[in-house]
């Protein structure tokens, strides 16, 4: 039922085996060809990250010092909210309008 599919390409098994015999020029090709996605990949987010900071334009600058505000923020463990157990229920101030009515 299961067909075999080496016995057809063990001649070329057996032409690079005899080629190469350790393996160099397929380790060579494949670091290479890793390396060229590598830097593909680089420019091609270089140039999204272009593309993104000029349609944004000067919100970057705020998005930044908002970010680093809350890492700052959560370093240094400066948050408002130490006691989160506490709840604090404040009644609303009457108004001379509620007060008549």
């Amino acid at each position: 039922m299961f067909v075999n599919f080496v016995g057809m390409d063990s001649m070329k098994i057996l032409q690079v085996a005899e080629s190469d015999p350790h393996g160099v020029i397929i380790t060579v090709v494949s670091v290479i060809v890793v390396f060229a996605a590598l830097i593909v990949l680089y420019f091609a987010y270089s140039i999204i990250g272009k593309i993104a900071n000029w349609k944004t334009g000067s919100k970057s600058d705020e998005i930044a010092a908002a970010i680093s505000l809350a890492l700052h923020e959560h370093i240094n463990d400066s948050t408002h909210d130490k006691e989160s157990y506490v709840i604090t229920i404040r009644r609303p101030h009457q108004t001379s309008k509620d007060r008549d009515e």
